[in-house]
C-alpha cells in the first residue's frame, strides 16, 4: 500500500486509520433464573406422578391393597383420585378377594344385623381375626356384630338400652343357626370386646354410668345379660374413670355394685379416701387449695386420672391430723375410726 508525504517528510494515513476501531457487539444472552430451570427440568417425583397417573384403576388398586392397612388412611390423603377410589367399591371388593379369598362364596344371612358392602364386609373380617380368636375359624358375623353394638353405644345421643341391644344380638345369632348357649357365649365376648375397646371420654363415662344403674330386667336365658358383662362395666368406671365422680353420684353407683355382687373388689373402694380426704382438705385448706385435686370437667379428669391413690399418700398425715372424734360429712357424721380405717387400708391397697 503507497502511502502519500508531505513537506516534513511524514507519510499521510489514510482517514480509515485516524478513526477508532469499534468493538464487536456483543450477541444478547438471556439469563434464566435457577427456579426456572427446576420447575423446566422433570423431577423423579414429577416423573412418579405421571407414571401413576397414566395407570388405569384395576392396576392401581392392585398396588394400593399390597400396601399395609395401617398406612391405607395416608395414602387416600396423597391424591384426590386414589381417595377416589377408596370411596368406590371396586378397590375394597378386590381387597376382600385377596385377603379372604373364600370371602366370595358366603352367602346372605337372615336377620336384623345386615352384610353390608364389601367395605363392611373387609371391616368386619379384619375385627373377627385380630380381636377374635376361635381357634381360627374367622366368622364374619363376629365381626358384624361387634361393628354394630360399638356404632350403637358411639352415637351423639344415648344409645337404646342394653337389654334391646342385647336382644338384638342374641335373636342375630339365633336365626344364623347359632345354639342358645353359644349365642349367650359370643354376645357376652363381643360385648367385653367393645366395652374394653372404647375411648375415655365423658361420653363413655357418662354412658358406663347409664349401664351400671340400668335396673335388672327378668328375662329368660339368653337374654339376660351376663354378669361379666356387669362386672366390667363397673371395674371400669371404679378403675379408670373413677377421678371423674362427685361424691352423690360414686354413692349411688356403689350402691347399684353392691346390690348386684354382695362382695366387691377393695379396689372399688378407692375413691372413698379421696372423696373424703378432699372435702376434709376443702374444710381445712379452702377451696383454692384443693383446686387441683379435683376437676370440674370430666374430660380434666380423665387426662388425669389416677391422682387420688399419689394424693392420699402424701396428704394422709394431714388428715389423720385433723381427724379427731368425728367429721361430719354430706349431713352425715362418720366416726374417725371409719374414716382412718378406709383412708390408710385403702390408700396402700390401691
Amino acid at each position: 500500500m503507497d502511502f502519500a508525504a508531505d513537506g516534513s517528510g511524514a507519510s499521510t494515513l489514510p482517514s480509515s486509520f485516524l478513526v477508532p476501531p469499534t468493538e464487536p457487539t456483543p450477541k444478547p444472552q438471556f439469563h434464566v433464573s435457577q427456579e426456572k430451570k427446576m420447575t423446566e427440568e422433570p423431577t423423579d417425583i414429577d416423573s412418579a406422578d405421571n407414571v401413576f397417573e397414566k395407570l388405569p384403576d384395576h392396576l392401581l388398586i392392585e398396588i394400593v391393597i399390597r400396601v399395609p392397612i395401617s398406612e391405607w388412611a395416608q395414602v387416600s390423603c396423597v391424591k384426590k383420585r386414589w381417595a377416589t377410589l377408596f370411596q368406590g367399591e371396586c378397590l375394597w371388593q378386590t381387597a376382600l378377594l385377596r385377603t379372604w379369598p373364600t370371602a366370595g362364596q358366603a352367602k346372605r344371612w337372615p336377620g336384623p344385623i345386615r352384610q353390608g358392602l364389601s367395605r363392611r364386609r373387609y371391616a368386619a373380617l379384619y375385627v373377627s381375626k385380630h380381636i377374635f380368636a376361635f381357634d381360627d375359624d374367622i366368622d364374619e358375623l363376629v365381626g358384624h356384630t361387634y361393628l354394630f353394638l360399638k356404632e350403637q353405644l358411639e352415637l351423639p345421643t344415648m344409645p337404646p338400652p342394653s337389654g334391646i341391644l342385647h336382644g338384638t344380638i342374641i335373636d342375630q345369632f339365633i336365626a344364623c343357626g347359632k345354639s342358645r348357649d353359644k349365642a349367650h357365649e359370643l354376645a357376652s365376648q363381643i360385648w367385653l370386646a367393645v366395652i374394653n375397646n372404647l375411648e375415655e371420654n365423658e361420653h363413655t363415662f357418662l354412658l358406663l354410668k347409664r349401664l351400671a344403674q340400668e335396673g335388672d330386667v327378668f328375662l329368660p336365658y339368653p337374654y339376660s345379660r351376663s354378669h361379666r358383662v356387669q362386672w366390667r362395666v363397673f371395674e371400669k368406671l371404679f378403675t379408670d374413670f373413677r377421678d371423674c365422680f362427685n361424691h352423690v353420684d360414686y354413692y349411688d353407683v356403689l350402691a347399684y355394685a353392691k346390690n348386684k355382687f354382695q362382695l366387691i373388689p377393695s379396689a372399688w373402694l378407692a375413691s372413698i379416701q379421696f372423696l373424703l380426704i378432699r372435702e376434709l382438705s376443702i374444710r381445712k385448706f379452702g377451696s383454692f387449695g384443693c383446686q387441683n385435686l379435683h376437676s370440674s370437667s370430666s374430660e380434666q379428669c380423665i387426662s388425669q386420672k389416677h391422682r387420688s391413690s399419689s394424693f392420699c399418700l402424701s396428704g394422709l398425715k394431714s388428715v389423720e391430723t385433723y381427724l379427731d372424734s368425728g367429721v361430719k360429712i354430706s349431713g352425715q357424721i362418720i366416726p374417725t375410726r371409719e374414716i382412718r380405717m378406709f383412708t390408710t387400708t385403702q390408700c396402700y391397697n390401691t
